[in-house]
């Protein structure tokens, strides 16, 4: 059997090196190996961790085209000395850069740690091709967001089973475990009624709702979508005007533009604690310098405040229809967008005739659920 690429893998049988949480690699080409691959292993007294260095050239060789028509192997020394070869498989394998500044490897705090998004960018700049060095200073300076969180919720290999049958298990899933997990609140597939399917503590917590009591009156006057505040204009139910208060503040959090995210006060007319809370709650932290963080808000927090926003708009209209042309004129965003986030809450999305006798398209959540399937392609934007 000819292989284009051997890739070898070494292992120090003194240390396991799976406690030290990192792994060393040798390559270089089938079709080119030393005569004498003479190599030599030390390990640090300090950091224990194991260090190879080869005596002679050695080459590194890999291109992703050819990765998936190459078998792999990976070697091991046994108890004789002699150089046991084991087939295996490649996995990607995102790096962890490390620092010399030890205020930086002492700090495991999370907001001072990079992130695998970040990590990756910060090669880019240092070993990327002029390109892609060109399109992240592009992405630095005008903010734009590539949605970081996609990278942790890369799925792990299992340990039985072929990478193929993994792949195609994760294809069919993905949808539905990203949009349940991540943007979607708790929901209760046995419920009885409406409005047990979904709770509002799971949208507003509790400390949110203190926090908006404090100043219910100002925190009112302040609303500025009109849309949202037709619901509890004619009424003086607290916790109707607390959701109202809620949605449109998450409606101001997501209008928000790169240059505004900037400003010491991002919502300057909002009293009270409630601001920071849903900052924490609804953005991502990004580190700006060594000592300083910004807040960035991802696609996945964007589609999250919108099903949040959707959510609690249909609560303060009681669970009655929603007009999808209304949805679009308020929260702005593509129909599209609007008809795939109220089907992935349940609804079912209906022509109706107006009173002027036009055609309408509304939205509404009834029992059973509607199940949402996700439609082939990539959904863009």
């Amino acid at each position: 059997m000819s292989t284009d690429l051997v890739k070898l893998k070494f292992v120090n049988t003194e240390i396991d090196q799976t406690k030290n949480g990192f792994e060393t690699f040798l390559y270089w080409p089938a079709c080119n190996i030393p005569d004498d691959a003479k190599y030599t292993v030390t390990t640090s007294p300090k950091t224990k961790k194991v260090a190879i260095s080869a005596q002679s050239h050695v080459n590194f060789c890999s291109s992703e085209t050819c990765d998936s028509e190459v078998d792999y192997y990976f070697a091991t020394k046994d108890n004789r000395g002699k150089l046991v070869c084991q087939p295996a498989q490649l996995f990607r394998m995102f790096p962890i850069c490390e620092y010399n500044d030890n205020s930086d490897e002492n700090d495991q705090s999370e907001t001072n740690r990079l992130t695998k998004r970040e990590q990756m960018d910060e090669l880019k700049e240092k070993f990327g091709s002029r390109r892609s060095q060109r399109d992240l200073a592009s992405k630095r300076k005008y903010e734009i967001q590539f949605g970081s969180d996609d990278i942790d919720n890369l799925p792990t290999a299992k340990e039985t089973g072929s990478v193929s049958d993994n792949m195609e298990n994760i294809e069919q899933n993905t949808t539905e475990v990203k949009a349940q997990s991540s943007v979607l609140p708790k929901r209760n597939d046995n419920a009885k009624s409406i409005s047990e399917v979904y709770s509002l503590r799971d949208i507003i917590e509790d400390t949110e709702i203190i926090a908006m009591k404090e100043f219910e009156e100002p925190l009112f006057n302040v609303i500025k979508n009109e849309f949202i505040k037709s619901f509890v204009i004619k009424t003086d139910d607290s916790q109707m005007r607390i959701m109202a208060i809620y949605t449109d503040l998450l409606l101001q959090l997501v209008k928000l533009s790169a240059y505004e995210m900037k400003k010491a006060d991002p919502l300057p007319l909002v009293m009270g604690d409630i601001k920071k809370l849903i900052f924490e709650r609804y953005t991502s932290t990004r580190q700006q310098t060594s000592r300083s963080l910004k807040y960035v808000i991802t696609d996945q927090n964007k589609d999250r405040i919108f099903v949040h926003i959707i959510l609690l708009i249909i609560m303060l209209n009681e669970y009655k229809f929603i007009e999808l042309e209304k949805l679009q004129t308020n929260l702005k965003i593509p129909v599209n967008n609007i008809r795939r986030m109220v089907e992935l809450i349940g609804c079912y999305i209906e022509n109706m005739r107006s009173p002027n006798g036009t055609l309408v398209k509304i939205a509404k959540l009834k029992l059973p659920l509607n199940v949402y399937n996700e439609p082939k392609g990539k959904f863009r934007r």
